[in-house]
């Protein structure tokens, strides 16, 4: 026997032991009602019984059979394959640890991986291949579910993961752009505080306080960071002016001075600002004080690597999405094709904005190198 094709009208029900039976039958396709007009009028005005003549240079002879088989075993499964199908294996296993999922619903056992193996083989021999290549593994659409519920959650699985690879090189890249776009900040050089003009010995004025004269304590100021920390500001008898300080709110809080109309406020803290209730006020500075800026240097070597990354990512991702949607593989409607054009278009996006940000970041490193 050469093969088997059967037809139900129903699915095995769970739990009756019949789940073994996708390891038989491998391949499998549900078949819904005709939804094209056009199709479905062929449909009707095709006659009811159809004489099926298949020409003898169609029929396979058992020798023939033979080599074939042989044949397709020596089609070369690539390494870049079996990573997106450990891809596909590390995805199988999150679903399955999901709510109101079943332990089986996506249970692949190895047994019916080899026989996916040999299919994809398969594929690509009778697609005139000699190695296995992205467009061969759509058809682990119509092998992986175990119940009609999930074929829309492996389709779904299988779009996601042509691409798990391509997405890990974009995060990477993502990743070393927003550490270099930090080194290009400009950084204080010297004592921070030591700029500042300080009043009493105990406080900084805050510039521009709508309401008057208001301070900080220069040990409060220097403890705050870019994080959101509670805060006091009182007017205070002693000092004549509003006065600002840093607290644990839920704790008890006291003052030598009188206080009046005190406010819990959000409080931050950036070189040479101080936000206080989501408003932000400079510090004043000690004129007398040089304030120097350093940029930390870039080196130009590193964004070039950054774009070759970036060229060898464009170019993988553009023969990718050329070898699944070119339409030469036997076994790929073209419907499904329209599918990975939209998840490449996403990465493709992303990958257009990675380019962009890079290259603003050559032309700040240029202008800082002037």
């Amino acid at each position: 026997m050469k093969g088997l094709i059967a037809a139900s009208n129903e699915l095995p029900k769970e739990d009756e032991g019949l789940e073994a039976l996708w390891d038989r039958f491998l391949v499998r396709i549900v078949s819904n009602c005709i939804t094209n007009e056009k199709t479905f009028y062929k449909m009707l005005r095709q006659k009811q019984s159809v004489k099926v003549q298949i020409s003898f240079v169609l029929c396979i002879a058992d020798e023939e059979y033979r080599r074939w088989q042989e044949q397709m075993e020596n089609v070369v499964i690539p390494d870049e394959i079996l990573k997106i199908i450990t891809h596909i294996r590390e995805g199988l296993k999150e679903e399955s640890k999901k709510e109101n999922v079943a332990l089986l619903d996506y249970y692949i056992s190895d047994r019916r991986w080899k026989k996916i193996a040999h299919l994809l083989q398969a594929s690509a021999f009778l697609n005139d291949r000699h190695e296995v290549d992205y467009s061969d593994l759509y058809l682990l659409a119509h092998t992986l579910w175990n119940r009609v519920e999930g074929i829309a959650v492996i389709w779904n699985l299988l779009m996601d993961k042509f691409f798990s690879d391509i997405d890990k090189k974009l995060d990477s890249v993502e990743k070393g752009l927003k550490i270099t776009s930090q080194k290009m900040l400009p950084t204080d050089v010297g004592n921070e505080e030591a700029e500042y003009k300080v009043y009493n010995y105990f406080y900084l004025k805050v510039m521009n306080y709508p309401l008057g004269n208001c301070f900080v304590f220069m040990s409060d100021y220097k403890h705050l960071t870019n994080k959101y920390k509670d805060g006091v500001i009182y007017w205070d008898e002693i000092h004549s002016a509003y006065l600002i300080r840093s607290i644990d709110t839920s704790q008890p809080f006291s003052s030598p001075g009188a206080l009046q109309n005190m406010k819990k406020v959000k409080l931050r803290r950036f070189p040479g600002w101080l936000e206080v209730g989501g408003k932000n006020y400079a510090i004043e500075k000690d004129i007398t004080q040089k304030n120097s800026l350093s940029f930390e240097p870039v080196s130009t070597n590193l964004l070039q690597d950054t774009d070759k990354t970036l060229v060898a990512i464009r170019k993988e991702l553009t023969d990718r999405v050329e070898i699944l949607t070119n339409g030469k593989n036997l076994f790929v409607p073209n419907e499904d094709t329209k599918t990975i054009k939209k998840q490449a278009d996403k990465r493709l996006k992303r990958l257009g904005e990675l380019e962009v940000k890079t290259a603003s970041l050559h032309s700040s490193a240029d202008k800082k190198a002037e």
